[in-house]
C-alpha cells in the first residue's frame, strides 16, 4: 500500500509542478510583452536585466525560423518524457519532480510557438543568451536527473533501485 501512495504522490507532484511551471512561465512572458516594448531593457544596462526578445528558434537560437521543426520536435521531446516518466521515472519522486520541470518548459515554449509564432524571452543574465522560464525549468530539470543519476540512483541486481 505504501508503494501505492509513494507513486501516486510522485505522479501528483508531477503535475503539479508542470502546472505551476507553465502559469508562472506564461504570466511573466504576458506581463513582459505588456510593460516592457520588444527589444527594450530594464534596466537599460547592468549584468541582469529583463529585455524583452523574441525567438524563431530553439535553444540558444538554433534552427531559426524553422517553426514547423521546433514545433514537431517539441511534440516528439514531450511524448518522450511522458513515456519516461508513466513507464519508468514515477517510481522516484525526484525524478518525477524534474520531469514535471522539463514538461512544464516543453509546454510553456510550445505555447508562445502555436499561438505566438515565437517565443518571448526576457531574462538577460550576464553574456548567456536572452531566456525564459520554460527554458529555465527545463535546465533545471536537466540538472535534477543528473544529479539523481550520479549520485543518488543504485542499481540493485536484479533490478532498478
Amino acid at each position: 500500500m505504501r508503494m501505492v501512495i509513494d507513486r501516486l504522490r510522485s505522479r501528483i507532484s508531477f503535475y503539479i509542478l508542470a502546472a505551476l511551471v507553465v502559469l508562472i512561465d506564461q504570466i511573466s512572458k504576458l506581463l513582459v510583452r505588456i510593460y516592457i516594448p520588444l527589444g527594450s531593457s530594464v534596466p537599460e544596462a547592468g549584468f541582469f536585466r529583463f529585455t524583452y526578445v523574441t525567438n524563431t528558434g530553439g535553444v540558444w537560437g538554433l534552427f531559426q525560423g524553422q517553426l514547423n521543426v521546433l514545433i514537431a520536435l517539441s511534440f516528439a521531446s514531450m511524448a518522450a518524457v511522458l513515456f519516461c516518466f508513466y513507464f519508468f521515472a514515477y517510481r522516484w519522486r525526484t525524478v518525477s519532480i524534474a520531469l514535471g520541470f522539463i514538461v512544464g518548459g516543453i509546454i510553456g515554449n510550445q505555447i508562445d510557438r502555436l499561438w505566438l509564432r515565437t517565443v518571448t524571452d526576457f531574462i538577460d543574465w550576464g553574456d548567456w543568451p536572452v531566456f525564459n522560464i520554460a527554458d529555465s525549468a527545463g535546465v533545471i530539470g536537466v540538472a535534477i536527473i543528473v544529479v539523481f543519476l550520479v549520485f543518488f540512483f543504485r542499481e540493485k541486481e536484479g533490478g532498478t533501485s
